[in-house]
Parts: structure tokens; C-alpha cells; sequence
């Protein structure tokens, strides 16, 4: 029960961090959705920081899901591109895990955790992050590539991915 309230604590506390870094980001004149979604991204990754966990990354892969299954039986576009780019987001997490674990830092960028993933050996997690990057950031969100199908893989590949690198992290310990 205990690690229960301090499980709701610390997302309370972080929720308020990041509502108060979004206020600054949008007082901008103009902001599109597509622009809102990128600072809740953004302000998530720099306010979870050490907090980055496995945990996180199952979390935000289930919303994904949700969200993912929902636009379909809607065939509403706007929430698949949302829901490929939060399945994505759960990569990031899952990876920003795995190398904090392995080499004690968090990568900050995209070519960060690519440099980062070929320098400890893993080309094979580089080539899969790369790819998942493709078809969930680039084509779904960004471009509106139409592909189910290739979403939900991407979704499988991201579940098995998280759950293959904390059982290695573990391991490591």
C-alpha cells in the first residue's frame, strides 16, 4: 500500500512539473496539435529524467494500445498518428532505460541513443529502434502513413522489446 501513494505522489508531482513546463511552451502565439504533442513529449522525458524506467515505458505502451484500438474502431486519423507517436515514446523510454542501466547515462536525442547503442554492441536494438522510429514517428505521425497493420506490429515488437531489456538489466545487476 505503500508504494501505492508514493507511486501517486510522484505522479502527481511530475504531472504538475510538466503542466507548468507546457504553460511556458504554449504561450506562444500559434501552436498546432501536432506542436503540443511534441512539447508534452519533451516535457515528459526532461521532468522524468532519472525516473525513466521500464514501469514507465509498459505504462505508456498500454495508453498507446488503448488509444491505437480505439482510432481504428473510430477510423479517426488524428488519434492513430497520436497513438503510433506514443508507442513510440514508450521505445524512447524503454531504450533511455536500458542505457542508463548499461552505461549510466540518458541519451537526450534520437542520434544520441543510436551513437550510445552502437558503442555497447547492441547494432541489433539500434536497427530495430531506427526502424520503429520509421513507420510509428515518421510515417504514422508525421507523414499520416495509413498502415494498421504496421502500427500494431510495431506495438508487439515495442512490448517484447521492453520486457527482453529489463530481463537484461536485471541480469546485469
Amino acid at each position: 500500500m505503500k508504494s501505492l501513494k508514493k507511486a501517486y505522489v510522484v505522479k502527481k508531482i511530475l504531472r504538475i512539473r510538466v503542466i507548468v513546463d507546457i504553460q511556458h511552451e504554449i504561450s506562444q502565439p500559434v501552436i498546432t496539435m501536432d506542436r503540443l504533442w511534441h512539447i508534452l513529449i519533451i516535457c515528459i522525458l526532461k521532468n522524468f529524467g532519472g525516473l525513466m524506467s521500464f514501469e514507465l515505458a509498459k505504462e505508456i505502451l498500454r495508453y498507446a494500445r488503448e488509444e491505437f484500438e480505439k482510432a481504428i474502431k473510430l477510423g479517426d486519423i488524428f488519434l492513430y498518428r497520436n497513438a503510433a507517436d506514443k508507442a513510440f515514446l514508450a521505445m524512447i523510454t524503454a531504450i533511455n532505460a536500458y542505457i542508463k542501466a548499461v552505461e549510466g547515462v540518458e541519451p537526450s536525442s534520437h542520434s544520441d541513443r543510436r551513437r550510445i547503442l552502437r558503442k555497447i554492441g547492441r547494432e541489433d536494438l539500434r536497427a530495430l529502434y531506427s526502424d520503429i522510429m520509421k513507420t510509428l514517428h515518421d510515417d504514422a505521425f508525421y507523414e499520416g502513413v495509413y498502415q494498421p497493420d504496421e502500427v500494431e506490429y510495431a506495438i508487439k515488437k515495442i512490448e517484447e522489446t521492453i520486457t527482453r531489456l529489463e530481463k537484461e538489466t536485471r541480469k546485469e545487476r
